[in-house]
């Protein structure tokens, strides 16, 4: 990936297409990611939660960390990924080092299915 660059998923019609088209890695803490090879030549990340299920802290909080994992990553390329949470997670478990790695393992997933 040049210069660890992240772009953006920011289209309705990109979220639409990974959403009908793209494979799915359900996790048991609330969190789906949902990726797929692009035409684009860059890796592309979204992130989806509703206000509901996760403030604005805690969102941010989750971002900062796939996109850590995913910048920290070289092989990948030619992605898109859209990170959704679809259930309410609590302050334990944000705070907890299994949670993120859980993510993490997820992440990884990713890169050895697309590559």
């Amino acid at each position: 990936m040049a210069n660890n660059l992240i772009t953006p998923l920011s289209r309705r019609s990109d979220f639409e297409r990974l959403y009908k088209q793209g494979k799915r890695i359900r996790l048991s803490n609330g969190i789906v990611f949902v990726f797929k090879k692009n035409d684009v030549g860059q890796f592309r990340l979204g992130f989806s939660a509703s206000s509901k299920y996760v403030n604005s802290v805690k969102r941010n909080k989750i971002k900062r960390k796939v996109r850590e994992f995913f910048r920290n990553d070289q092989t990948v390329a030619h992605i898109d990924v859209l990170f959704i949470i679809t259930r309410k997670i609590s302050n334990e478990n944000i705070k907890s080092d299994s949670f993120f790695y859980t993510i993490q393992k997820s992440c990884n997933q990713i890169v050895l299915s697309i590559s």
